[in-house]
């Protein structure tokens, strides 16, 4: 594969394949896996600021612990956080570092 686009098409897929609701954050210019995923019918909200913060991954964390959601990351490069979190291979290296808590029911 002659480009990065294979990188976002992977990802998207399987994002689309796990999850019904998907927020993605610093998303660039770079719709690629947002396309994917709209396409596959799951609702997506894509997010950026200007100029983007050093380090996101730990505000991440905080705001996946708060509101009760997964936290998957594709770093660019070699770059990981803390320990990396769990890692998830779907034909590239996604980090998860939040694994929401599945609620159950009361009978």
């Amino acid at each position: 594969m002659g480009d990065y686009k294979h990188i976002e098409r992977q990802i998207g897929e399987y994002i689309a394949a796990h999850y019904r609701s998907v927020v993605e954050v610093g998303v660039g210019r770079n719709f690629d896996a947002a396309w994917v995923i709209s396409d596959a019918g799951v609702t997506i909200l894509c997010t950026d600021m200007r100029p983007p913060p050093t380090d996101m991954v730990p505000p991440l964390i905080d705001l996946a612990k708060t509101v009760g959601c997964d936290l998957l990351v594709y770093h660019l490069g070699f770059e990981t956080y803390g320990d990396g979190g769990e890692t998830i291979d779907c034909g590239v290296i996604l980090h998860r570092y939040v694994t929401a808590q599945k609620k159950s029911s009361v009978a």
